[in-house]
């Protein structure tokens, strides 16, 4: 566990992601950890919700918590060019959980929109990077168990390929959060599962939450 941060601020998004994917995992030290991130995300406060940050933050601080259902991504500025993958990553996590979501894209486009954000080589929202698992997690998380065999594999494998690198597990927790979830889902268990479980262990911080240094999504 690392010491706060005093000087990087609140990050309600990796957070939240985080105590999902710890909230699945089925042993105590997770769920510890997922409690433990629940209880900061109910005294955080969203970003403005006129900017996209604070209207990702809040449908993320929904999901985590179960509170104040539906998911709310109905807001014009969440369907820009600059936030449209990223709020199918949040509708795909809502709809792997099993919560309501008002907005966003028709559910059976869902998966095909980031069939098509990953052959285009959309970089990940959270990170800036590409190759990153979020978009590949998002859809696993829509198309499991229906995809069939071959592509969750395949999906899998690209997922645990790009979580070989423990720098890039601790340095992107969101990215990391979302793979853990759809390992649960596919490959629970796995070296690449655990490994990401632990990683998220190693850096909750004190306070019970995860931050990182950002990359900013467009107003």
């Amino acid at each position: 566990m690392t010491e706060t941060p005093s000087s990087r601020r609140p990050a309600i998004a990796e957070t939240a992601l985080a105590a999902l994917a710890l909230g699945r995992c089925p042993d105590a030290a997770a769920a510890r950890a997922a409690r433990r991130a629940r209880r900061w995300l109910r005294g955080a406060s969203p970003q403005p919700a006129y900017s996209t940050a604070g209207l990702i933050e809040t449908a993320l601080r929904t999901l985590a918590l179960r509170e104040g259902e539906p998911v709310d991504l109905g807001h014009p500025l969440l369907s820009t060019p600059g936030c449209a993958a990223l709020t199918r990553i949040v509708h795909a996590v809502a709809v792997h959980v099993d919560l309501a979501v008002v907005g966003g894209a028709p559910l059976g486009r869902l998966g095909g929109l980031l069939a098509s954000d990953i052959a285009t080589g959309t970089p990940c929202p959270f990170t800036g990077r590409p190759g990153s698992p979020a978009l590949l997690a998002a859809r696993l998380l829509v198309e499991h168990p229906t995809a069939g065999r071959l592509p969750v594999r395949e999906a899998v494998a690209r997922i645990a390929a790009s979580r070989r690198d423990e720098a890039r597990i601790e340095d992107e927790p969101p990215a990391t959060a979302l793979a853990l979830l759809a390992l649960s889902a596919a490959d629970a268990g796995s070296p690449a599962w655990r490994r990401c479980r632990a990683g998220l262990l190693r850096i909750q911080l004190h306070d019970g939450s995860w931050r990182h240094r950002p990359v900013p999504v467009a107003a």
